[in-house]
């Protein structure tokens, strides 16, 4: 599991995304900050996290700006080492 400063190091500038102001398939992405950060605790939790994320920044493979805007910080989890097969599988439907 990441330490605290490796987490505020991924997240530096999560919180200064308005993402109140984009969207996902159901509307703002208010939620998606939480998940970002989910992905990085227990397993349950990060699974749930992910299954969220595919189904709210990729639903049926669209893309939205909610999507674009989590492209960064999905990026640096996988680089960390958090759940990387499955955030470049994200990752990479988003870039397709």
């Amino acid at each position: 599991m990441l330490g605290v400063m490796e987490l505020d190091r991924l997240f530096v500038d999560l919180d200064s995304v308005r993402w109140a102001d984009v969207e996902h398939a159901y509307g703002g992405a208010e939620d998606v900050p939480g998940l970002l950060r989910a992905l990085a605790g227990g397993a349950d939790q990060a699974s749930e996290a992910l299954d969220e994320l595919w189904g709210t920044i990729v639903h049926q493979e669209t893309v939205f700006a909610a999507s674009a805007a989590a492209v960064p910080f999905l990026a640096r989890l996988a680089a960390a080492g958090v759940r990387p097969a499955e955030l470049l599988a994200l990752l990479g439907t988003l870039a397709s």
